[in-house]
């Protein structure tokens, strides 16, 4: 059985809309993503460090300060490469950012990686394509690890939020409604669309914000 991956809607270049917010962002509060060469760099460079062991199933990663999930997707994609199956490598996977709409951005870019990847082949020897489904859990475990902590509630960020006893972070209570609507639009694709992805409105910001505390 070979893994093979699939194009899908989800934008591997950032639309002109998104590019535009990033840049005005940039300007007002010095927000800048680290690129893909170099995440991937560091990446290598701690898998040479660790001897591989950071890829193990049971190893958790965290970066605290996500933006829209550049660490993240490579980490996912790596975890996927050595055969992690894609629940068990989202929920090892753990990020925070000030920012909502950046929470949910490395939201989608995360579903979409598990939705672009599908087998071939069988024991009769016959080739399918069978798109990753997105689970009710899947979402869940998205909400659950990708977690937004806003200055407006923790004025230093992912450091008041990482700082809370263990039990009170990464468990936030997720609507069902939320759910259902991130389920359904994750498999019909509408998910992962450019503009949709672009939107910034009031329930985007309080469905992506940490509602535990």
């Amino acid at each position: 059985m070979t893994l093979q991956k699939t194009k899908l809607n989800a934008p591997s270049t950032p639309s002109e809309a998104i590019e535009k917010k990033r840049q005005e962002r940039k300007r007002l509060t010095a927000e800048d993503f680290t690129p893909s060469f170099l995440v991937n760099d560091i990446l290598d460079r701690l898998t040479k460090d660790s001897n591989e062991t950071v890829w193990k199933s049971t190893k958790t990663i965290i970066d605290p300060a996500c933006g829209n999930g550049n660490f993240l997707v490579e980490i996912l994609k790596r975890k996927l490469d050595k055969g992690h199956t894609p629940q068990q490598a989202l929920s090892t996977i753990f990020g925070v950012d000030i920012m909502a709409d950046n929470i949910r951005e490395a939201r989608i870019r995360l579903l979409s990686i598990i939705k672009e990847n599908y087998f071939t082949g069988d024991c009769f020897g016959f080739q399918k394509q069978n798109p990753q489904p997105i689970t009710e859990e899947m979402i869940k475990i998205v909400f659950q690890n990708i977690v937004c902590a806003p200055l407006s509630k923790y004025p230093n960020g992912s450091l008041d939020y990482l700082s809370l006893p263990e039990s009170e972070t990464f468990n936030a209570k997720i609507p069902k409604e939320t759910i259902d609507k991130w389920t359904r639009m994750a498999n019909d694709d509408s998910l992962f669309d450019d503009y949709y992805l672009a939107q910034e409105t009031t329930e985007i910001a309080e469905e992506t914000v940490d509602t535990t505390h």
